[in-house]
């Protein structure tokens, strides 16, 4: 069945840090494991850069120009959508959801900021954590839809924001029951408050509000070099 509803985008998926357990039996290399998906600190990085990228190209939409902004808060960003979407893509598969390119690539010519002057040597590492937070936000959409017509028989679906946190829900009962465990250096910084469900429909173009929901802290020149995006 595919996917149906494409709301508004969110750079951050919901709290992961209630559900995650220690690192116990992670092995050397491994950022975190959900379920029978691993994560490694390879993918983790990768998804990092890729997010700084992100988070520059969105703060440069908003006026912010080029300055240096916190690693914490990419990593923390990418390590929610990597460990969140796993258990996402999984409680997907049981249900027979499926996501097409062009819904994904849909969602992502919405972003309220031009990916173009991505450095080529970050070009992939940007590509795959964008897709990544595409199918996020859409699935999560997805499962809320369905719960609600299942809680709700007859009666009209809610607002998009309203599916989109029912669905954050589902998913994160999901996570916790694939016993999520997450190397202590990389769980500390997953911050239960940085949930921000969507609202809006990417069949019209992005609203301020979602625009809005794009914001990023400002630069920390306090910090030294090694915790600020390359």
């Amino acid at each position: 069945m595919n996917v149906r509803r494409t709301p508004r985008m969110c750079l951050s998926v919901a709290a992961c840090a209630a559900v995650l357990a220690g690192c116990g039996s992670l092995h050397p290399g491994e950022a975190a494991t959900v379920g029978d998906t691993v994560i490694t600190e390879d993918q983790l990085a990768d998804s990092t850069e890729g997010f700084c990228e992100l988070l520059k190209a969105a703060q440069a939409a908003q006026g912010g120009g080029n300055a240096s902004l916190p690693l914490r808060i990419a990593s923390l960003n990418a390590a929610n959508q990597l460990i969140l979407g796993a258990a996402i893509d999984d409680l997907a598969a049981k249900r027979d959801l499926t996501l097409s390119d062009s819904e994904v690539d849909e969602w992502m010519r919405q972003l309220p900021f031009d990916l173009d002057g991505v450095p080529e040597d970050k070009a992939e590492a940007v590509d795959e954590i964008t897709r990544r937070l595409a199918r996020n936000t859409l699935l999560t959409a997805e499962l809320g839809r369905i719960a609600f017509e299942r809680d709700n028989p007859g009666q009209q679906p809610e607002d998009p924001q309203a599916l989109q946190e029912r669905g954050s829900r589902v998913a994160q009962r999901h996570l916790a029951q694939l016993d999520p465990e997450t190397n202590p250096r990389y769980g500390n910084v997953l911050n239960p408050q940085q949930a921000n469900p969507g609202t809006g429909s990417l069949s019209q173009p992005v609203s301020d509000e979602a625009k809005e929901d794009m914001s990023v802290p400002g630069p920390t020149s306090e910090l030294p070099e090694d915790q600020m995006c390359p």
